[in-house]
């Protein structure tokens, strides 16, 4: 899985247009796709729920990677939460937010600049010895920024809260 995951950031940063098969898509599909796909991953009793705008713009996207970033984002909640709930929600208007929030310990402000780059591990992540690589959130920043998008970690009272900004499409 790793070696995939770098060799696809490499793509996706050398030519975006080569690697992405863009379609109209439903993100709300993605969303439940990806939340689907994260629960085998999650500790019996652990929630995951989503608020979906309802009538929520169609973004031109590649669905499977669009999903993989929105994985990413969930399977981290689920890692870092501490098994406490993880909402995805998601919003839209001129673009279409997708934000995936946990209640874990969060991450310091003096990591969150650097929590994008390519191998970049947090203290905690180090500390309690949690699996990964440091690439999963480079993944979703390259994702996004080759859909015309970005990617933030934004301010939560408690836990991390990633917002994803991609492009509505014109009606």
């Amino acid at each position: 899985k790793t070696i995939g995951d770098i060799l696809l950031c490499c793509r996706l940063q050398a030519r975006p247009d080569t690697v992405l098969n863009r379609r109209p898509t439903d993100v709300a599909d993605v969303i439940a796709s990806a939340i689907e796909e994260s629960r085998a991953a999650a500790p019996a009793g652990q929630r995951i729920d989503s608020v979906i705008e309802p009538g929520l713009p169609i973004v031109l996207a590649d669905r499977d990677a669009l999903k993989m970033a929105v994985k990413n984002l969930v399977l981290n909640a689920v890692k870092y939460g501490h098994g406490g709930p993880v909402r995805v929600s998601a919003s839209g208007g001129f673009e279409v937010a997708i934000a995936v929030e946990d209640e874990g310990p969060g991450i310091p402000e003096e990591e969150r600049r650097r929590i994008f780059e390519p191998f970049f591990r947090g203290r905690h992540a180090q500390e309690h010895e949690i699996e990964g690589s440091g690439i999963g959130l480079n993944i979703v920043k390259q994702v996004v920024k080759s859909h015309g998008g970005r990617v933030r970690v934004a301010r939560s009272e408690r836990g991390a809260r990633f917002v994803l900004q991609l492009p509505a499409m014109k009606a």
